[in-house]
């Protein structure tokens, strides 16, 4: 049985992309075994923070991409919105460590990158893409965003 959001207005209004028959492929993002210039979207969600090198994830982004093609990340950014964290935000990090230090490893966070909006931002737009628009979900008191970029025509992809 789907999620009651599954086919909802709310979901086609935040991916416009979804009232057009497609297809989904999964791949290793940093490594993606597909011809140059091959898509025209690249859906990255709740994975960007988990990677050792998150630009490698969007350089491949953008050579599988074909001209003018799209990626759309979402994922959870410190200090979400606003871009401020907050003290017991920064406390509990301490402590989580503190306790992983000890050999406590139940709180243990599996996240390699901790991006803020503009690190995100900025990491899209250095390797390539130009932002067209982001999307905050409110259920997640605005700490998760969707931030849908084109792919620019730049030399990027000569390197």
């Amino acid at each position: 049985m789907a999620a009651p959001f599954a086919n909802s207005a709310a979901r086609k209004q935040a991916y416009r992309c979804l009232s057009q028959p497609l297809n989904f492929i999964a791949a290793t993002a940093e490594f993606q075994p597909f011809l140059a210039e091959s898509f025209d979207w690249v859906h990255m969600r709740s994975m960007l923070d988990h990677v050792q090198v998150p630009d490698l994830a969007l350089l491949e982004a953008w050579r599988v991409l074909e001209s003018g093609g799209r990626v759309l990340i979402g994922l959870y950014v410190e200090g979400g919105k606003s871009g401020a964290i907050s003290l017991e935000r920064r406390v509990k990090d301490t402590v989580k460590a503190a306790l992983e230090t000890m050999g406590i490893n139940r709180w243990k966070d599996h996240h390699v990158w901790h991006p803020t909006y503009a690190a995100l931002i900025r990491l899209i737009e250095d390797n390539g893409f130009t932002v067209e628009d982001t999307y905050w979900q409110p259920q997640w008191n605005d700490m998760v965003c969707y931030v849908a970029a084109v792919k620019c025509s730049s030399s990027l992809g000569k390197l």
